[in-house]
């Protein structure tokens, strides 16, 4: 549906405003960085410290990337949660965050015109309700509301990243595949740990993850999912729940997967690639795999719902349309059936063993974080009614609730942003689930080809598994989640945008 304009051919033939270097010079920057974190991993250093080499190498290799590479370097650079700065006494930076600076300073170099684009502006539309909302809010002390903050900031360069990466249909590929990479190191790394618990018992294999996560996200990582974690499953015996190193909460990898598997989906079965082709089958194969051994039931019910939803906007499309799905694509789309019912039923044989599995569904009220984030909620709920303008502030909701646990936060998006920034920042988390979605069906009613139908689906794939799961927690409190999310976020607004008024 997007044509390739001059600035496409340009940044694919590698015509930048700041000229790259040859690929095999951003790769030595990588491999000396590398070899820099080897040594000091050697030499004993603190592991926050370990990776800072790897790290600012992986940044500079960024910008110094050519142009045909760079979106899938960025798109897998964005999960990378390894410290850009000393653990001692400074914030842990990640390279993701890095990466979105690298992206953001590219994109807007190359094509500054398209800030004014129709997409850019129903974007700052979407988010200016939060901006008024956190305006008028209470404001506690810095070090309450930073880090809400700086994620949120961040956030919103990625919904720019993703909306400037949609306008061109080559450069959204390229992200696509890079987010085909992130889920199957994701997937592949969590499918390893729970695999590893029948060798050396959950709580060893448990404990292994708490160990790297010093290396990879820095000491405090390691000393907080040390003491919090929801990791096991309890019952007739103990079960470990897929994590990742580089996700390390069941509810968040969930949630990461139901975003980007509808892209990666998507290139699946358009892509004329055999390796992008065959990578995003990988990762699909993967993510319906990793989704199911969460053991998330907020993932599961979204999931559900967002594959039904792109399922029937599918279906309507193609009744009203002269669209059919021939070969190859009705092969894979078989394929993706016949993959999911091999993982449902792998799950079901390694789950049979745990009657606490089965429970998690059968008998959710009975569990107590179900209970308590119900209590939460209701008490959320009337915390809002009292003053539905004037938000608690960001961050704020552990004072304001009296919450000792350590978890100061709402297990609820609608809540949670309705709380600190009042009525505008409960528009803004709704907005977030239906742009996306009301966008994506608007635009699968105007497209004319199969590929453009199935990236409309996609994103209402995305939206109404967002607008489901948003009801049972927070995932924007984990950068990843937030950063991969507002960047789907932005790519839907301005495709969609394009799409409806082509």
């Amino acid at each position: 549906m997007i044509k390739s304009n001059a600035i496409d051919r340009g940044r694919t033939k590698g015509h930048w405003p700041i000229p790259p270097v040859p690929g095999r010079v951003s790769a030595g920057v990588l491999a000396v960085g590398l070899v820099l974190s080897l040594l000091l991993l050697v030499a004993g250093a603190p592991a926050g410290d370990v990776a800072l080499p790897f790290g600012l190498g992986v940044v500079v290799a960024l910008v110094l990337l050519p142009a045909a590479h760079l979106d899938r370097a960025l798109g897998v650079a964005m999960v990378l949660t390894m410290p850009l700065l000393p653990a001692s006494g400074l914030p842990n930076l990640p390279i993701g965050a890095a990466a979105l600076m690298v992206a953001l300073v590219r994109l807007v170099l190359e094509r500054p015109e398209a800030l004014k684009s129709r997409g850019v502006r129903l974007l700052i539309v979407t988010w200016l309700p939060l901006v008024i909302g956190v305006a008028l809010s209470q404001w506690a002390a810095p070090s309450i509301w930073v880090r809400p903050t700086v994620i949120l900031g961040l956030a919103l360069c990625a919904s720019i990243v993703g909306a400037l990466a949609a306008i061109e249909s080559l450069d959204l590929e390229r992200w696509i595949d890079g987010f085909s990479l992130v889920l199957v190191a994701v997937c592949g790394s969590a499918l390893a740990v729970f695999a590893l618990q029948y060798l050396v018992g959950p709580r060893d294999a448990a404990n292994g993850v708490i160990t790297s996560l010093a290396y990879l996200r820095g000491e405090r990582a390691t000393e907080f999912f040390g003491t919090i974690n929801n990791w096991l499953v309890f019952g007739d015996r103990e079960i470990l729940r897929a994590v990742s190193p580089l996700v390390p909460s069941p509810n968040n990898l969930g949630g990461m997967v139901g975003v980007l598997a509808p892209f990666v989906a998507y290139r699946w079965l358009t892509s004329d690639e055999a390796r992008w082709r065959h990578l995003a089958g990988l990762a699909v194969c993967l993510s319906i795999a990793t989704l199911l051994l969460t053991y998330s039931r907020s993932s599961w019910l979204a999931a559900v719902v967002g594959v039904g939803a792109a399922a029937i906007v599918v279906a309507y499309s193609v009744r009203h349309s002269r669209l059919s799905f021939r070969s190859p694509v009705g092969l894979r789309m078989a394929a993706t059936v016949l993959g999911l019912g091999i993982a449902i039923g792998v799950v079901g044989i390694v789950s049979a063993g745990s009657a606490a599995a089965s429970d998690r569904v059968t008998r959710a009220l009975n569990d107590p974080s179900v209970t308590t984030r119900v209590k939460n909620d209701t008490h959320a709920a009337g915390v809002f009614t009292q003053d539905f303008v004037r938000g608690v502030g960001l961050g704020n909701w552990g004072i304001v609730s009296g919450d000792t646990s350590g978890v100061a936060y709402v297990h609820d998006v609608y809540l949670e942003y309705a709380l600190a920034a009042g009525v505008f920042g409960l528009a803004w988390a709704v907005g977030l689930a239906l742009v996306p979605l009301i966008g994506g069906v608007l635009a699968a009613l105007r497209v004319r080809t199969v590929p453009d139908l199935l990236l409309a689906a996609s994103f209402v794939g995305f939206g109404a598994f967002g607008a489901v799961q948003f009801f049972f927690d927070d995932n924007f409190l984990n950068p990843q989640y937030a950063w991969f999310y507002l960047w789907a976020v932005g790519a839907s607004v301005m495709w969609c945008a394009q799409t409806t008024t082509a």
